[in-house]
């Protein structure tokens, strides 16, 4: 009876503990699943996760016991317990708003690395100072405060059972969806997004710098608006505003839905369903492709397309083809903050998510520029965004992937010229680039290195055939531009007020 109640108490507390380390997870899908783009085989990956944690984890509790040594049992003991409590507690800490405290925290020691290193030297001594002369009551401490926080396996479990049905759709693919056509496109549009592309970085001088050999091509045939505004100063205000050809004061994502908030405060559902770029292409006799992350796409313009691909910025599993284990530690890894200690492990992870995404995102976009009929393709390429780990040539292991330092992010506008120049030659094989309507723009500037500026955006146009360059200094708001040509192309027009 003893030995029974021992391996439920033992189980208790390894059930905490795996909860506690997967509580940034688990608090994401309790407040805003919808960022996570979360499906049902994703429930059940952190499910089998929990469980596999928690067997694991009770074994090694009970084998602890039965080590003589006191000195030992408590080592092994906190070196069970450190990890998932730290999970947890820095992200409590964000939860009740302490989180600029922290990044300034995380700042700060990044710059005072030696005076972090005698603070952790010094508190560490103490520590098993302590931890020699008081084995047993720290021990009794750890379990104690275990057993404080295990109501939160009660409430990690209405969270699983509250979400059982979330299944997001982050992939379509409907090649004969067709609308009624007003008429037949004589040529296709092509927008290629680079999130957070800054116009400083790109122009000098009001022409593209000779670095980036595909950009300034591009540019010398097409009309560049040197003074473009972005509908927003994030990607969340940002990409809803261009592809619906209107502004928004403000834009959140709240649990399961996308609200739109009003200057007087008034939180609505943002409703961009009935008029929106690809309700419009759709009509006009487009063929309809959306790729890119952080936005649900598949799920916000899922009637209209007959190809997309969305990528949640936090979910490994996103990335991956298969069932795995894996995705549920990588995505709460990918949840921890940027900063040290969680930060060491985070980069490494997030850095494999970004490579793979870009990669995705890249080769579905190719494939898109196969269609033989008229098509519209929207590209959201998310490598000019922290976390920073692509140059010219490709992927590198950044050690510091979020430090948007000069020679960073120089680097990555570099990948986006090399990506641009891919997807020019493969329209060019496919004898399409002179013929198509090219615009390549972002969603905002580089907001880190040029605050004030943050809606002032690239917005290089290539119309059908151009072979000149223009210049174009005026103030022009962006999703007003986008606006005008969806209508050139079309007999139906986008019900919106550019630029208000």
């Amino acid at each position: 009876m003893f030995a029974r109640y021992k391996i439920l108490f033992n189980s208790w507390l390894a059930l905490t503990l795996s909860v506690l380390f997967f509580h940034p997870l688990i608090a994401t899908l309790h407040d805003n699943i919808i960022i996570l783009q979360w499906r049902v085989q994703n429930s059940l990956e952190l499910i089998s996760v929990i469980v596999l944690f928690t067997v694991i984890l009770t074994v090694a509790l009970l084998l602890i016991d039965k080590i003589p040594g006191v000195r030992l049992r408590f080592a092994l003991l906190f070196c069970i317990f450190i990890v998932p409590f730290i999970s947890f507690f820095i992200h409590f800490l964000q939860q009740v708003d302490y989180k600029n405290a922290l990044v300034i925290l995380g700042e700060y020691a990044h710059k005072n690395q030696l005076l972090v290193e005698i603070i952790v030297t010094f508190c560490g001594a103490v520590f098993l100072v302590l931890a020699a002369r008081y084995t047993s009551k720290m021990t009794h401490v750890i379990i104690i405060l275990i057993l404080i926080l295990s109501p939160l396996n009660l409430l990690a479990g209405w969270t699983l059972w509250s979400i059982w049905d979330v299944n997001t759709k982050i992939d379509i693919n409907t090649p004969n969806l067709c609308d009624k056509k007003t008429h037949t496109p004589d040529h296709n549009l092509i927008i290629i997004l680079f999130d957070s592309l800054s116009y400083e970085y790109l122009y000098k001088n009001a022409s593209v710098s000779s670095r980036y050999t595909n950009f300034h091509r591009l540019s010398s045939i097409s009309d560049n608006y040197h003074n473009a505004l972005s509908p927003g100063k994030q990607t969340l205000t940002a990409i809803p505003g261009l592809l619906t050809g209107k502004s928004f004061d403000n834009v959140l994502m709240g649990y399961r839905q996308i609200y739109k908030i009003s200057k007087e405060n008034k939180k609505e559902y943002l409703d961009i369903l009935s008029e929106n770029l690809f309700s419009i292409a759709k009509k006009s006799g487009y063929k309809t492709f959306l790729f890119g992350s952080y936005l649900p796409y598949c799920e916000m313009f899922d009637r209209y397309l007959n190809r997309g691909h969305s990528f949640s910025i936090y979910n490994y599993a996103g990335v991956e083809t298969h069932f795995s284990l894996l995705s549920p530690i990588m995505t709460n890894l990918i949840i921890w903050p940027r900063q040290s200690p969680q930060g060491f492990i985070k980069n490494i992870v997030v850095s494999q998510w970004q490579k793979e995404q870009t990669i995705k995102v890249f080769k579905f976009s190719m494939a898109a520029l196969d269609e033989k009929n008229p098509f519209f393709l929207f590209t959201h390429i998310y490598s000019t965004h922290v976390p920073l780990v692509f140059d010219r040539n490709g992927y590198f292991d950044n050690k510091e992937p979020f430090l948007q330092s000069a020679e960073n992010y120089t680097k990555a506008v570099e990948f986006a010229d090399y990506t641009l120049g891919e997807l020019i030659r493969k329209m060019e094989k496919n004898t399409i680039f002179e013929s198509s309507e090219v615009i390549v723009l972002s969603d905002h500037n580089n907001r880190s290195m040029f605050p004030g500026k943050e809606n002032h955006i690239p917005l290089i146009i290539k119309k059908p055939f151009q072979q000149i360059k223009n210049d174009l200094f005026g103030p022009v708001h962006t999703e007003g531009i986008l606006n005008e040509i969806m209508k050139k192309n079309s007999t139906i027009k986008i019900n919106a007020n550019p630029g208000k």
